[in-house]
């Protein structure tokens, strides 16, 4: 096997690897930002609040 086989080999492998490691991390950031999102939801109707004006309100007033 040359050189560039292998390099190539290498590189395809690397790059699958890291594209499954981001497809679970959004999995995983996703399955915890939704419990947070749905005890929220109801709050954030009431107030008339958009999605990005409410969590700025949360994390900015702590």
């Amino acid at each position: 096997m040359g050189t560039m086989t292998y390099l190539a080999t290498v590189t395809t492998f690397l790059t699958g690897l890291v594209s499954a490691a981001a497809i679970v991390l959004g999995i995983a950031l996703i399955a915890l930002a939704t419990p947070a999102i749905r005890s929220n939801h109801t709050a954030r109707i009431t107030r008339h609040e958009s999605i990005p004006t409410y969590y700025r309100g949360l994390v900015l007033g702590h």
